[in-house]
C-alpha cells in the first residue's frame, strides 16, 4: 500500500487466458493535486500484467503545456495514463500510448531519462553510421536538457483526461480542452474514444 493511500484486491476473468487474474486498485493523493486510482490486472497463469491510472477529478479532453526554465523546473510532476501523449519539439522527442503502454508518475526529469533511455537503445541499435550520428546527437540535446543547458517545452495530451503535469505554480501549467479534431488525431493505447451522435427514429 502506498502512503496516504488504500487498496483493494478483488479477481477479474483475465481478458488474455480466460484464467482467474487479481486486479489490484490502489487509491493515492498526488500532492498539489487529488486523489488517483492506480489500477493493476495480474494474471499468474499466462503472466499477464496491465497498469492503468485513473484520475478522480479530470474527465474532458485536455492538453498541458510546461515551459521548463530552470533544475527546479524539472521537479515538476507528471502524470501519464496509458492515453496519454508526451511532446518535447525541441527534442523532436515524443511518447505515444500504444496497445501495451504503461502508465507512470515521475517528474519532468524522469521524462527525461525516459527519452534518454530509448534514444541509448535506438544507438545501439544503428546499422549505419547516419543513424549512429542522429542518436548521438539526440542523446546530446536530451543530456543538455536535464543538466539545464536547455530550455524546452513539455506537453502532455490527454483525451480521457487522466493525465497531467503538476507542480506548486500550477498557474504556469496552461490546460485547455482539445477540440474533437485534435482528439481524434491522438492515440489512445487500449482504448476506443466514441462520438455521441443522436439516433434518428427509423433507426431504433
Amino acid at each position: 500500500m502506498k502512503e496516504g493511500g488504500t487498496m483493494e484486491t478483488d479477481e477479474a476473468i483475465c481478458p488474455s487466458c480466460g484464467s482467474k487474474a487479481t486486479v489490484i486498485q490502489t487509491q493515492v493523493n498526488v500532492p498539489f493535486f487529488h486523489d488517483l486510482f492506480l489500477i493493476t490486472v495480474k494474471c499468474e497463469k499466462c503472466g499477464l500484467k496491465v497498469s492503468d491510472v485513473i484520475n478522480m477529478r479530470f474527465g474532458r479532453p485536455i492538453r498541458c503545456t510546461f515551459h521548463v526554465q530552470s533544475l527546479e523546473d524539472l521537479n515538476a510532476k507528471v502524470v501519464r495514463s496509458s492515453t496519454s501523449t508526451i511532446r518535447i519539439p525541441e527534442l523532436g522527442a515524443s511518447m505515444e500510448p500504444g496497445p501495451a503502454a504503461q502508465p507512470f508518475i515521475t517528474n519532468v526529469e524522469g521524462v527525461l531519462h525516459r527519452f534518454l533511455d530509448i534514444a541509448q537503445t535506438l544507438k545501439n541499435w544503428s546499422t549505419t553510421p547516419q543513424e549512429t550520428q542522429r542518436c548521438e546527437q539526440a542523446i546530446n540535446a536530451i543530456n543538455k536538457a536535464i543538466s539545464g543547458q536547455l530550455k524546452f517545452t513539455i506537453i502532455l495530451e490527454d483525451p480521457l483526461g487522466n493525465g497531467m503535469i503538476l507542480l506548486r505554480d500550477q498557474k504556469r501549467v496552461k490546460v485547455e480542452e482539445l477540440t474533437k479534431e485534435e482528439v481524434k488525431e491522438l492515440k489512445t493505447g487500449p482504448y476506443m474514444i466514441l462520438e455521441a451522435r443522436s439516433i434518428k427514429p427509423d433507426e431504433e
